[in-house]
């Protein structure tokens, strides 16, 4: 018995020792190539500056040497330089020179519309001045040409625009001419009272002077339709 015990005792030994040994060798196989890719830093050389002494200084300094330059022929040489001009046979001339073209427009392309150039304003025209009977007669041959009075009958009134009244005659016609120039048949009716009023007409209905109305307030107006009794 005791002999196995001894033979026992030894395989445990051996066998920690294999156990052992193998655990050195793990260690060793990770541990080795860890170490081996470190590689020491490479330490730079230090830089050496040595000043020379000033006994060992040259006492001057050559100038660098010029770069010798192109033999070039002054301008002014150049420029005075005649131009001889192409030898020709006798009796022969020069062509004469080429005519210029003349400059052409490009085309517009086919489907965009030239723009047309603006027309210029017309010029307001002057408003007349009318008096009340110049008026009366020039509404009744308006109805007459119109068809809404019969020869031999009373004209029962007509209508006309107001657009306002002045005390200034010329701040009326310049009111009035601005109408004019809108398209509005305006003048100057010049009353007793000193008030000069602008008016629009005369019309025969109160539609047509309800269109004109219209046109005048959009010259930044504020005209009203008034109907005058014939007298």
């Amino acid at each position: 018995m005791t002999t196995q015990e001894d033979s026992l005792e030894r395989l445990r030994r051996i066998r920690r020792r294999f156990v052992g040994a193998l655990v050195l060798l793990l260690a060793a196989l990770i541990t080795l190539p860890l170490v081996m890719e470190q590689k020491p830093k490479e330490q730079k050389a230090p830089v050496e500056v040595r000043i020379p002494a000033r006994d060992q200084m040259p006492a001057t300094v050559p100038p660098p040497a010029a770069v010798p330059e192109a033999a070039q022929p002054p301008e002014a040489e150049l420029a005075e330089a005649p131009v001889a001009p192409p030898s020709l046979p006798a009796g022969q001339e020069l062509p004469p020179p080429p005519p210029a073209e003349p400059s052409l427009k490009p085309a517009p392309p086919a489907g965009v519309a030239t723009p047309k150039p603006a027309a210029p304003p017309e010029p307001s025209k002057p408003a007349p001045t009318v008096k009340p009977d110049a008026l009366q007669e020039k509404a009744r041959a308006l109805a007459a040409l119109e068809g809404a009075l019969k020869p031999g009958q009373k004209l029962p009134g007509y209508w006309v625009v107001q657009a306002g009244a002045f005390r200034d005659e010329a701040k009326a016609k310049q009111v009035a001419g601005q109408l004019r120039g809108a398209g509005l048949d305006a003048f100057v009716e010049g009353g007793a009272d000193g008030w000069y009023r602008v008016r629009i007409g005369p019309f025969v209905s109160e539609a047509k002077a309800q269109s004109a109305k219209t046109i005048a307030e959009q010259q930044r107006l504020s005209p009203r339709v008034v109907h005058v009794a014939s007298p």
